[in-house]
């Protein structure tokens, strides 16, 4: 896929979260609001160390399902289906474990990326400065592919590691789209932490409905013979 084409998608991307304003805000404010909810009850109720701690654990425990059930509630919105609280609540059940599991291991791959990236830039060795820019390309690798782990959960309701795996394989068959979608996403989340207000209302739903709708045009091609099968 060339360039033009790459910024066809993403132009086409970010009309659809236009065309969807509305819908998208009420659904960030609810990602937002249901998975920080611990820490929100943690800052009217106690200062209390230990509290703080459990609410931030609860914070993640609740990331990865209410992360899940708001993607899938974007992909009705791809696929022009009603959206309802029912299909939010039948999501969160249904890919709850699934999604604690992508988030545990993206957790631990960025830290197993950065440990070992800090233990390797100390070194004034070249072929430790040649590993330390190994992590680094495979930190990028990794971000490229994370974008289209939960499009793949709530689009074809996969396991784990297949998910991971056909991420990747998309990501590989398609870096150019990949990368320009990742810098548009990294540029939506500099502006939106910037300015905080658009980190609230709108910046989760925006990429997330981008990364849905490009991994779904993406596949399109595979179901035409274009390319390898990944599905």
């Amino acid at each position: 896929m060339g360039i033009s084409q790459a910024g066809k998608l993403i132009l086409q991307a970010l009309k659809a979260s236009w065309d969807h304003f509305t819908t998208l805000i009420v659904l960030n404010l609810a990602w937002f609001f249901l998975f920080l909810l611990p820490m929100f009850i943690n800052s009217i109720t106690s200062d209390n160390l230990v509290w703080f701690l459990i609410c931030v654990a609860a914070s993640l425990f609740l990331l990865g399902p209410v992360t899940a059930a708001i993607q899938h509630l974007i992909n009705q919105i791809i696929r022009h289906d009603e959206l309802s609280v029912s299909e939010f609540i039948q999501a969160f059940k249904k890919y709850f474990w699934r999604s604690q599991g992508l988030v545990l291991i993206g957790i631990v791959t960025i830290l197993l990326i950065v440990v070992n990236f800090t233990i390797t830039s100390g070194s004034a060795s070249f072929i430790m400065r040649v590993i330390t820019g190994m992590w680094l390309y495979l930190a990028l690798f990794w971000l490229l592919v994370a974008q289209f782990v939960f499009p793949f959960l709530v689009q074809y309701d996969l396991g784990v590691w297949t998910i991971i795996k056909r991420s990747a394989m998309l990501v590989v068959d398609n870096l150019l789209v990949s990368l320009i979608l990742l810098l548009v996403c990294g540029l939506l989340t500099f502006i939106s932490l910037f300015l905080v207000i658009p980190f609230v209302i709108l910046w989760f739903t925006v990429i997330s409905l981008m990364q849905n709708l490009i991994m779904v045009e993406l596949l399109e091609k595979y179901s035409n013979g274009h390319s390898k099968e990944v599905e």
